[in-house]
């Protein structure tokens, strides 16, 4: 039996035989989730589960609790939540949470391209952002419009400016960013006008996943879909699921377009931020962290590989023309 990266496996053993019953027999290692470790395990009797041990302790039990609610509810394209023998959702562990979910035989659907499988993915949300906000789900807090991602991104891009790198890569992203400072700063300033005029917006709030891209959507052998990952999960605008889903398709969301309209600024803000957010994760990844070289060489070959476009203003003003017709 061998459990990757993480220490202590014979502890963590003894705490799930221990608060979960479970006499565990294989562990196989899952690469996802950032600041996660997670396996597929299977006890002695041959049932498979997923365990989770997540660094994100706040956002891990929120999520846990949401899928729980869902679960009452008969929203039944998550994950179910196994509970301790005292009914807890998890168990702490050297400032970790230790958590088992029930075991989804499927394959993450990845980039959404095919138009029915993202069908499916906008009910799924549509069905989600229709639940009524009762008094159960006050645990769940709420997004404020800031523009926290355009100040990081702003610092990041200060920081890498007086590095001095020895690899040929870093050199060369670092040049990328040089080339295209302007253009990102403009996107910073864009965020920050739009930050200011959503706070004046009357936004409506449903539950929001926040985090629903294609790799976060397992597909099942009978197509259908599950939606996992719930860490980020928030009470939010619609618009911030949406931003993951192409124009052509978004038609699909109920209950657009015949008695909904998408708030232009609402979506242009979240799509702007996701924009920052993914850039400044490689510049953090390839040129801040101590993150091994081969792992740092890998992130710049996905921004070659992606033909990484730097004027993310233009980007959003493009998304904002194709779905001018649902504003």
């Amino acid at each position: 039996m061998n459990i990757d990266i993480f220490p202590n496996k014979n502890q963590i053993l003894n705490l799930i035989k221990e608060n979960y019953g479970l006499n565990i027999q294989t562990i196989s290692f899952v690469n996802k989730g950032y600041g996660d470790h997670n396996y597929f395990i299977t006890d002695k009797s041959g049932k498979k589960y997923f365990l989770k041990i997540a660094r994100n302790v706040k956002g891990t039990t929120i999520g846990l609790k949401v899928c729980q609610y869902l679960h009452e509810i008969a929203f039944t394209n998550i994950s179910q939540v196994i509970t301790t023998k005292s009914n807890t959702i998890g168990v702490l562990f050297e400032k970790h949470l230790i958590t088992i979910l029930e075991f989804i035989d499927g394959a993450e659907i990845g980039e959404i391209k095919n138009e029915e499988t993202e069908r499916l993915a906008l009910m799924i949300l549509s069905k989600l952002h229709r639940i009524k906000l009762t008094q159960v789900v006050n645990f769940i807090p709420r997004i404020s419009f800031i523009a926290a991602s355009g100040k990081s991104l702003f610092n990041k891009l200060q920081q890498v400016k007086i590095k001095h790198y020895q690899l040929d890569f870093e050199k060369q992203f670092q040049k990328m960013l040089a080339d295209n400072y302007n253009l990102l700063i403009d996107a910073i300033d864009k965020l920050n006008d739009l930050t200011k005029q959503c706070v004046l917006e009357h936004q409506e709030f449903v539950i929001c996943h926040r985090d629903c891209h294609g790799y976060n959507f397992m597909k099942m052998k009978t197509g259908e879909l599950f939606l996992i990952d719930w860490d980020s999960v928030k009470l939010a605008p619609p618009e911030q699921d949406l931003i993951f889903f192409s124009e052509e398709n978004i038609s699909k969301y109920y209950p657009f377009p015949k008695n909904k309209k998408l708030n232009q600024k609402t979506f242009l803000y979240f799509a702007l931020e996701r924009q920052i957010d993914d850039l400044q994760a490689f510049v953090e990844t390839i040129l801040l962290s101590d993150t091994v070289i081969k792992e740092k060489q890998a992130s710049f070959e996905n921004v070659l590989e992606f033909g990484y476009e730097f004027d993310l203003c233009k980007i959003i003003e493009l998304r904002s023309q194709k779905l001018s017709k649902y504003f």
